[in-house]
């Protein structure tokens, strides 16, 4: 076997002047691996070590003649014989030098060998490439995409429900309230996460906000933009005044306008278009001065008009300036910009899962850290931010997604996603180190894991036997049900078997090249297979995650020492994809306006909207109130309070033999009875057989009663209607007016009654995730959950 000597196949270098990478083991050594060892680690100790620990390198340097002291004039490499300087370390394996080490370095300390001072040596202490990540505070999510946009704006107010003057986050531009404090409001975009933004009201005696903008550079080129939810009537929103007058941006009902009706839009009815960003942009080109209105909407759809129109100099911005009308909206993030081209919807109403870049990414963008391959967009949210150190983020997303961090020993970190999941590398099994320890261990014995997702809502795994301890992690996952089955893997999973905890190899011993490359190629986050072990005292072969690693490099040999913990892969253990729990088939289940739910008397009964005192678990109601005019009797037979079997536009397809099960929500001003019926009809839309009608319920006046009834299709039915009856029980009542409320169809096939979904409200948020299948309350939703799926012979009891 030809002699391998480390000494030999070393390469330190550190690049002084930010430029060039000085080597300093060729061709003079200046790295003395006799005394102390040239020591590298990175990784950690085991799957709960800390996630972000950092690479560190110690070695010595021969300083013989001072070229390593700092503040030494004599040195060639004063004065840069500094902290944070970069270094890097590399090993010459099979013709190849392999990277062992990138950072900076972190201490020269200087030492004299002996009294007389004729040698000398340097100790240099170095971090990684995650020891380097920066100490930076992030800003809420919303307000952090604003501060990193790549023109950062002139003025910015993210919140505007602090008392007295607040200043602007760019500037020392102050906002100033009129003495009356914030009401709570609802706005509160993706990307928010701290209070809501507050409740405007236009009446007497309620908040107005007054920013007055310091003189611009261009007066000809300005963007005023506001983040505000649907006003609930007419009002005036901003006022923004220039060298010619104050003008309106506001609110008719229908349209957004400003400056009058010089500049409307219309931005539709469609509630997943609020909350929207507003602005109004103002720009010199070719001569001529122009004004844009532009809405766009959290569904991305953008509605702007423009014409030739002055708006030089602004001036002051003034927040519900008219406290007349009782309007209310709510409102925040209000930017004034002086780079008018900056569009900040898009920015603002992202969503919290970045659309073109993985969240890992996004925060190490934001943070000003190292570039991190290897992750997917879409795999993940971002977690809460405000106020915390980006690194304590980092390693939030890696820990709630069971992710690990690898240094690629070039400056770049790599995200390997759970579960690791490559093809194992078979290592040399001749020479692994005889003092292996095979051994129990209580590393992730957890009694309890609680998921805590960025809105506050919580999943906790549990398990009851053995000494184990609690634990918690942040919902980062895609979807609620990754984030539960991340928990039941971290409890369910703790391997209380034996474990290898580390293997050790002495390269320099491997009998050939391709060996010591197999061993130098590891990286952590592979998964190895050590073989050939001894079968009489332990398994003769074993697959191992590696979590950290360590080389000692003397002149003697050197030394690998692998941190493991048991592998997952091989374990079963599948966080499945989406998959459909149940389907509602109403493609109109609760109404939110007059249209599309109707009656079957139109006169007697007079149908209108109600958002409010008709609402059910956050959803709307068709109330029906009986008209003064109508005969004396009390209500009786409101049939098709918006199920109606006479619809042929509402009507579902079915197939003969199919059980179904439908449902509705009924209340009324008075006591009543309430039922729904179900019809068949065949492919010619002639009625199959009689009506199939449900047992009645009954409520107290104001209680909501909820029938149901359970149907077989019959032969020759291709689809199938539904009405809903209402009659009441309350005699002696002869005047008119009395009111009837009707909500929540629910249309399945199943044999029966399950808790009311649709696509906008799940009975448990926490595992099913509601959604709409087509345009939001006009087609059928679906609920969707998934498990994590774990082969039972390794949920073992301590």
């Amino acid at each position: 076997m030809t002699e391998w000597s480390p000494s030999t196949k070393h390469r330190v270098e550190v690049c002084f002047d930010g430029s060039t990478w000085e080597n300093l083991s060729s061709p003079t050594n200046y790295v003395d691996l006799s005394a102390e060892p040239l020591r590298i680690e990175h990784g950690r100790d085991g799957e709960y070590g800390d996630v972000l620990s950092p690479g560190v390198l110690e070695l010595v340097l021969i300083n013989d003649d001072g070229r390593f002291s700092p503040d030494l004039p004599t040195s060639p490499y004063y004065p840069n014989v500094v902290a944070d300087v970069g270094i890097r370390v590399s090993m010459l394996v099979d013709g190849t030098y392999e990277p062992r080490f990138w950072g900076t370095v972190q201490q020269w300390s200087v030492r004299v060998n002996d009294p007389g001072a004729h040698s000398a040596i340097c100790l240099v202490t170095a971090t990684g490439a995650l020891g380097a990540f920066p100490d930076y505070t992030l800003w809420q999510a919303s307000e952090q995409a604003v501060r990193s946009a790549a023109t950062p704006p002139t003025h910015y107010w993210p919140r505007l429900d602090v008392d007295g003057t607040a200043s602007s986050k760019f500037s020392d531009c102050d906002l100033v309230d009129n003495g009356v404090s914030a009401d709570a409001g609802t706005l509160k975009l993706p990307l928010d996460e701290g209070d809501p933004h507050p409740l405007f009201t236009c009446s007497s005696g309620k908040r107005k906000l007054t920013a007055t903008i310091p003189q611009m550079p261009d007066g000809y080129h300005w963007r005023v933009s506001i983040a505000i939810s649907k006003p609930s009537a007419s009002c005036n929103i901003l006022e923004i005044t220039d060298t010619f007058g104050p003008h309106y941006l506001s609110w008719d009902g229908t349209k957004l306008q400003y400056y009058g009706a010089g500049f409307d839009v219309t931005p539709g009815t469609s509630a997943s278009f609020w909350p929207a960003v507003v602005s109004v942009r103002v720009w010199y080109s070719g001569g001529f001065e122009y004004t844009e209105l532009r809405v766009i909407g959290s569904n991305g759809v953008p509605y702007s008009t423009s014409s030739s129109f002055s708006g030089y100099g602004l001036k002051k911005v003034v927040v519900c300036p008219t406290l007349s009308g009782g309007a209310t909206f709510s409102a925040g993030h209000l930017i004034v910009d002086y780079n008018e081209t900056t569009s900040w919807a898009p920015v603002l109403l992202a969503p919290r899962i970045p659309a073109s870049v993985s969240a890992i990414s996004q925060l190490s963008t934001w943070a000003g850290g190292p570039t991190i391959t290897g992750s997917t967009v879409g795999e993940c949210v971002l977690p809460l931010l405000e106020d915390r150190d980006a690194a304590d983020v980092v390693a939030a997303l890696a820990i709630g997604a069971g992710a690990r961090l690898r240094d690629n020993h070039d400056g770049t970190l790599e995200w390997i996603s759970f579960p690791t999941s490559g093809t194992p590398i078979t290592l040399p099994a001749e020479t692994v180190d005889p003092s292996i320890e095979w051994a129990t261990s209580d590393a992730g014995w957890i009694t309890d894991c609680t998921s805590t997702a960025t809105d506050g809502t919580t999943y906790t795994a549990t398990r009851a036997d053995g000494r184990r301890v609690s634990y918690a992690i942040e919902g980062v996952n895609a979807s609620r049900y990754r984030d539960r089955g991340m928990a039941d893997w971290i409890v369910n999973t703790a391997n209380t078997k034996a474990r290898l905890s580390q293997a050790v190899y002495d390269i320099t011993t491997l009998p050939t090249e391709a060996d010591r490359a197999t061993l130098a190629s590891v990286r952590i986050g592979d998964r190895i297979t050590i073989t050939d072990l001894p079968a009489a005292i332990l398994p003769d072969t074993l697959t191992l995650i590696v979590e950290g690693i360590t080389d000692d490099i003397t002149d003697d040999g050197w030394m690998v020492t692998f941190q493991t913990s048991p592998d997952v892969y091989s374990r079963l253990f599948i966080l499945d994809d989406a998959a459909e729990v149940r389907r509602n088939y109403a493609t109109i289940p609760n109404p939110t306006s007059t249209t599309g739910w109707i009656t079957n008397n139109g006169t007697l009964y007079v149908s209108s909207y109600d958002a409010t005192g008709g609402r059910r678990a956050g959803t709307g109601a068709r109330k029906l109130t009986r008209a003064a005019t109508s005969p004396s009797a009390t209500i009786a037979s409101v049939y098709a309070a918006g199920l109606s079997a006479w619809s042929v536009a509402q009507r579902v397809p079915v197939t003969a033999g199919e059980v179904w099960t439908v449902s509705s929500y009924s209340k009324a001003s008075v006591a009543f009875t309430t039922s729904v019926a179900v019809l068949f009809f065949d492919a010619s839309n002639v009625q199959v057989g009689s009506a199939m009608t449900g047992s009645s319920e009954a409520g107290s006046a104001g209680g909501w009663a909820r029938p149901s009834v359970t149907v077989t299709v019959p032969s020759g039915a291709t689809n199938m209607g539904i009405s809903a009856q209402l009659v009441s029980t309350q005699s002696g009542v002869t005047s008119g007016g009395e009111a009837v409320w009707m909500t929540d169809a629910l249309y399945e096939k199943v044999s029966s009654v399950d808790a009311y979904f649709d696509g906008s409200y799940s009975p448990d948020a926490d595992d099913l995730i509601p959604s709409w299948t087509g345009t939001a309350n006009a087609s059928p939703s679906i609920l969707t959950g998934g498990a994590g799926i774990l082969d039972s012979s390794y949920i073992i009891a301590p």
